[in-house]
């Protein structure tokens, strides 16, 4: 039976909070894998996000981190997947073209036609 696997830009997400949180820790990779029970070489390639990481080995790194690997995943999810969303201030708002120009065809029969469903 084949390994669930975490790869492509979840796994750099997810490597880089990794990194970090050993960083907050000051802990070696040594000091990792015996904390952890992932074997140093599995540490060392889930830190770099290279390559994929078997999800067992993603959830006994991030609780031996005492980071939630659930929560985790769903913030890799959010950050990489969701729509960025940019804030627009009033001042950059321009004035729609269509408002100062003339009325098309359709929407002058439209505006004579107000009941004629078929406009």
């Amino acid at each position: 039976m084949g390994t669930n696997q975490l790869s492509g830009p979840v796994t750099r997400w997810l490597a880089a909070k990794l990194r970090e949180r050993r960083k907050e820790f000051d802990l070696t990779f040594a000091e990792v894998s015996k904390v952890t029970g992932v074997p140093m070489t599995t540490a060392k390639r889930a830190f770099t996000g290279e390559s994929g990481i078997a999800v067992e080995a993603f959830v006994d790194l991030a609780r031996g981190l005492q980071m939630n690997p659930g929560a985790l995943l769903s913030e890799a999810q959010r950050a990489i997947y969701s729509p960025k969303l940019t804030t627009v201030r009033p001042d950059e708002l321009g004035v729609a073209a269509y408002v100062d120009s003339d009325p098309t065809e359709d929407e002058i029969l439209r505006q004579e036609h107000p009941d004629d469903e078929s406009l």
